[in-house]
């Protein structure tokens, strides 16, 4: 993957805080790769099949943990 494309899908309002949750997802076990995908897969799945607000709701719905995924909350903390 581009590095320089990361930076900036990482830099995008609800990824900028990835970054203070990496840390938390490797050490709860969570390696950083997986962490990454399921990011860039949710980006990509809503950004070309829905809206592009429709991926800030989910993101939202995601760190409060309305679906239940706990995957995503500790991706999320930090």
């Amino acid at each position: 993957m581009n590095p320089i494309f990361l930076a900036v899908l990482l830099s995008l309002t609800p990824f900028g805080e990835l970054r203070a949750g990496l840390p938390v997802a490797v050490v709860s076990g969570v390696p950083v790769w997986l962490a990454l995908f399921v990011l860039l897969l949710i980006f990509w799945l809503f950004l070309f099949c829905f809206s592009f607000w429709s991926l800030f709701v989910l993101l939202s719905l995601l760190r409060t943990g309305l679906l239940g995924l706990g995957f995503c909350d500790i991706i999320f903390s930090g």
